[in-house]
């Protein structure tokens, strides 16, 4: 386990979060890294944001049963 990954584990149980919610934010940091291909600790406030709006289109499109391929 990264450093990174530790700790940002240590700050879910501090704030009280359960075994499955750690599991599911640490596999959506995972996805961040993925998506942009560099570690977490990299990657800009504004890029966040950008592949949370690009989640949330992709998303909508699956809801609506349209796909995005």
């Amino acid at each position: 386990m990264t450093p990174l990954r530790a700790k940002y584990i240590r700050d879910l149980v501090i704030h009280g979060r359960s075994k499955h919610t750690q599991e599911a934010y640490t596999r959506y940091v995972c996805d961040l890294a993925r998506y942009y291909r560099r570690s977490p600790e990299l990657i800009s406030y504004e890029e966040v944001t950008g592949w949370l709006y690009y989640l949330r289109d992709r998303l909508s499109l699956f809801v609506f049963g349209i796909s995005p391929c």
